[in-house]
């Protein structure tokens, strides 16, 4: 969930930056993200040996913004 919300704003960011935001190592961000992935909810571009990654459609803002005022 932080991760999602942390690219909520359709921005796209590296492994590193998710990794440092969420204070986990990269191998830990990068396992989340590739799960993620898999469950089509992010789509991912390579630039050099970086990967960077953003929601894959506006959808998932909108499921996560729901999910959080329900918990408020």
């Amino acid at each position: 969930v932080k991760i999602l919300y942390a690219l909520r704003n359709g921005e796209e960011l590296c492994v590193c930056d998710i990794a440092a935001l969420l204070n986990v190592k990269i191998a830990t961000a990068s396992h989340h993200l590739r799960k993620m992935r898999d469950w089509q909810l992010l789509k991912y571009r390579n630039d050099g040996k970086l990967a960077y990654y953003s929601l894959k459609n506006s959808s998932v803002t909108d499921i996560l913004i729901y999910s959080l005022q329900t918990l408020i």
